[in-house]
């Protein structure tokens, strides 16, 4: 079922036109209103009448709301608006019946909505009509953001999609040799927290520091329960996990930037919109948000080589001063750069041009490269 979502109307008769002869031309089922059909605009009972006809749902907005209580904490265009659409809207014991259920209508708007996994509200699940909920607040007011989140139930938004026959994580693995690390770097940040991750990069604390040991239990839970899509992790690759996505079959995805190149044939494809939002805290430990700069590769020799001395080779020239440099050249910010010295650098020179992070290396437009041997 397709559901078209408007909001924020505020009596603007055109506009609404425009909206609804778009909705239109795309197989709607049903249009839902969050809010906000009246105020600012000229045009208050057209936009009523037409909500009231069109739409299966209309929510409570703030400027709904002031038409029944004080505005006194709106601007003062806001609250002329309000003063004026009570003015023409209030129905008289005389008044046409259509006048009187205009009003009725609009006194009458649910405050919220559920329907199976879906909250559907004007402002925030706290505070349903009046709370703005600003696209900045992920990292200008964090504790904002957090204590929505906080007022959410129980049950966690990955356990809901999995009821609804939904994979959490889009994830997929296919065709390729290298494990998916930033699963891992993504935990790690957000679990451990950024300060013990740079103080195991440089070498003052054990990877098996028992925030870490969490931060791998996560992943596992998360694995355990089919967040990541169970077998099919190893069947998709990840642009075609990607897509699922796009298709509303997976749910949100754990990626960098990188991931941007596949919008096109993917969203685009299916009329979906991307959009993004920085990993929650995923422990008492990390701080919000978190916005990594860079995902490290680990060059390891495998235990089973039976050239362990030639592997070993390989690892020291991938580290040698010279090659980091030509490669950072060639591929501006997307080869690992060692935290630590490699073998070859110049005593006080950088690894390479670019500026340093707590992390080995920086995403940029492309895929990060990881070798192993």
């Amino acid at each position: 079922m397709k559901i078209a979502l408007i909001s924020d109307l505020h009596s603007n008769r055109e506009a609404l036109d425009a909206v609804f002869a778009d909705i239109a031309q795309r197989g709607v089922e049903h249009v839902y209103c969050l809010g906000d059909v009246v105020g600012y605009g000229p045009e208050p009972e057209y936009c009523v009448d037409l909500v009231m006809q069109r739409c299966k749902l209309c929510l409570m907005g703030n400027h709904d709301e002031a038409l029944f209580r004080d505005a006194s904490d709106f601007n003062p265009h806001a609250r002329g608006a309000i003063d004026f659409t009570r003015e023409r809207m209030f129905p008289a014991w005389y008044s046409s019946t259509e006048k009187k259920a205009r009003w009725k209508y609009l006194r009458g708007l649910p405050l919220t909505h559920n329907e199976g996994r879906f909250l559907f509200v004007h402002g925030s699940p706290r505070d349903p009509v009046r709370e703005y909920v600003l696209s900045t607040d992920g990292f200008l007011n964090p504790d904002k953001l957090r204590a929505i989140f906080e007022s959410f139930d129980g049950v966690a938004l990955g356990d809901k999609m999995l009821k609804a026959g939904i994979t959490p994580l889009a994830a997929g693995n296919a065709g390729t040799r290298f494990v998916n690390r930033h699963y891992v770097g993504a935990s790690f940040s957000c679990c451990a927290g950024p300060d013990n991750v740079y103080q195991a990069l440089s070498g003052k604390l054990p990877w098996n520091d028992p925030s870490f040991v969490e931060s791998i239990q996560l992943l596992k839970d998360w694995w355990d329960k089919g967040y990541f899509g169970g077998q099919k992790y190893f069947a998709l690759s990840m642009q075609q996990s990607f897509a699922l996505m796009a298709a509303g079959k997976s749910g949100m995805a754990l990626q960098g930037s990188w991931a941007f190149q596949w919008v096109d044939e993917t969203f685009k494809k299916t009329g979906q919109d991307l959009d993004w939002v920085p990993i929650p805290k995923l422990s008492s430990a990390a701080p919000y948000p978190v916005f990594p700069l860079g995902i490290g590769a680990d060059l390891a020799i495998n235990a089973a080589s039976q050239v362990p001395e030639g592997a070993a080779k390989v690892l020291n020239a991938l580290l040698d001063h010279k090659f980091i440099v030509a490669m950072s050249e060639a591929w501006g910010g997307e080869w690992d750069s060692p935290l630590a010295s490699p073998p070859g650098r110049p005593p006080g020179r950088p690894a390479h041009g670019g500026r340093a992070s707590p992390t080995a290396c920086t995403r940029g437009r492309g895929r990060c490269p990881r070798r192993t041997a």
